[in-house]
């Protein structure tokens, strides 16, 4: 907390004032930084202080609002000094390999090609499987809950030893509506003989 100021009389405001200073990063290094929130509570001061003295002086005593922090407020902070650190690998580390219940089937979105669009306005993902491509891929999932299928666009379908891929596309907007703030996870699908069979993207959105 960087600053706290109760509500006064005279219909002065609360205000809060919340600053990031410093944190560690996981090797122990201390990142500094900078930002955070400022929020103030309603006020009516010149109201008030207005009608206190022209007409009825006991209304000074009418104090101004609280300043509240919901629960689960958002702000942001930005790192003051460059870092670099590494991270060892955990060698000992136990993994649950699901991939091939999917088939081999893998699904990337493409950043780079995002982020050079003038409009920023298709999402493009990379998708590859074993065998030959379906006729069709839909989203059908976002964070965990079902959606009207979305059908992509597929192009620049190439095969190699075996392996199929190609580059789906899809429209930004039509997608995004079912996006929150933060980490997104969608899952692109197709039908292999009436069964389904998916891989799961993940992005994180800034809204």
């Amino acid at each position: 907390m960087d600053k706290v100021k109760r509500r006064n009389m005279g219909g002065t405001q609360g205000n809060i004032s919340i600053g990031g200073v410093e944190t560690r990063s996981v090797d122990g290094q201390i990142v500094m930084l900078s930002g955070g929130y400022h929020k103030e509570g309603s006020g009516h001061k010149a109201v008030v202080w207005t009608v206190g003295l022209l007409l009825l002086w006991p209304v000074l005593f009418v104090p101004g609002g609280n300043a509240e922090l919901p629960p689960g407020t958002v702000f942001d902070v930005a790192t003051v000094n460059a870092l670099r650190f590494e991270v060892a690998p955990v060698s000992n580390q136990r993994v649950v390999d699901l991939s091939g219940l999917a088939g081999g089937f893998d699904a990337e979105f493409m950043l780079d090609d995002f982020l050079d669009q003038p409009k920023h306005d298709t999402f493009k993902i990379k998708i590859s499987l074993e065998g030959a491509l379906p006729s069709k891929f839909v989203i059908d999932n976002v964070n965990g809950k079902s959606v009207e299928p979305l059908t992509l666009a597929v192009s620049d379908i190439q095969s190699k030893e075996g392996r199929t891929s190609a580059i789906a596309a899809i429209g930004a907007k039509a997608l995004a509506k079912h996006f929150a703030r933060g980490i997104n996870r969608f899952e692109v699908a197709y039908d292999d003989g009436g069964v389904r069979k998916a891989a799961e993207v993940v992005m994180d959105v800034q809204m």
